[in-house]
């Protein structure tokens, strides 16, 4: 079986633009094959968190801050995060922005509430507080 050039120069162009898309997504952060949970969280100020900044559960980072943009006319910002590990938690629980370093990093902690409430589900947006 003999395959033309025109052939195999297609094949190698598909598969270097897919290595292009994957590259660049690697690179931003995140993965194309994941299946990532996203979630919302609202406050007033969002203490100099960033984009990218870690979302962690009891010092174990499982996320990380995808968005933050304008909630509504008055100012207030929703801060769009997704986490890449499977835990369940309560629509309770609390998203606090708290400090990293002395030098003014911040992150985004879950404060899990364990009862037998609603799970929060993809899409859902929980309460916000920041750390004193």
């Amino acid at each position: 079986m003999n395959i033309s050039k025109e052939i195999k120069t297609g094949i190698l162009a598909i598969v270097a633009i897919f290595l292009l898309i994957y590259g660049y997504s690697f690179l931003k952060g995140s993965n194309i094959f994941s299946n990532e949970r996203v979630f919302f969280v609202t406050y007033e100020n969002v203490a100099g968190l960033a984009l990218s900044a870690p979302v962690t559960v009891n010092g174990h980072v499982i996320g990380k801050v995808k968005k933050i943009g304008f909630a509504n006319n008055q100012g207030g910002l929703i801060v769009t995060f997704a986490l890449n590990k499977e835990f369940e938690f309560s629509k309770n629980s609390i998203v606090e922005i708290y400090s990293t370093s002395f030098i003014g990093g911040n992150a985004l902690a879950i404060k899990p509430v364990f009862d037998d409430k609603d799970l929060a589900q993809t899409g859902d947006t929980l309460k916000g507080s920041i750390q004193k």
